[in-house]
């Protein structure tokens, strides 16, 4: 299993060719945190590109956190909201790949690198 987070989704629903080809290649079930669900759903503009996401959406599986890792986003978010600008989306995000432990495919190494115990991998080349 992996775990990709939002901004792998976004460069697939793009066709941004190097996230198409690595996602598409992959063999491993693909995960995607419901965190990373919700933001998706915020970015949509109409029901044209709301149909596009959920029909993407339908390729991975859903994963949420527990309460207790959602108390570690709690805290996270706390320390370093004010520090270093960390949207509370991606604590949660983060502390959903702590929890599974899995290291979370994303480009978002400023604010991810700042999450304990969190690893995190660039899957393709930008």
């Amino acid at each position: 299993m992996i775990l990709i987070d939002t901004d792998i989704i976004v460069d697939y629903l793009r066709n941004y060719a190097p996230a198409v080809q690595w996602i598409e290649s992959q063999e491993e079930e693909i995960l995607i945190s419901g965190y990373s669900c919700l933001e998706l759903i915020e970015g949509c503009v109409n029901s044209k590109s709301l149909n596009k996401l959920n029909s993407t959406l339908s390729l991975f599986t859903i994963v949420w956190s527990n309460q207790i890792s959602n108390e570690y986003a709690v805290d996270t978010f706390s320390k370093l909201k004010l520090k270093i600008g960390i949207d509370f989306v991606d604590c949660l995000i983060g502390h959903t790949a702590v929890e599974l432990s899995l290291p979370l495919y994303t480009f978002n190494k400023k604010h991810y690198k700042h999450i304990p115990k969190l690893k995190t991998i660039q899957p393709y080349k930008k």
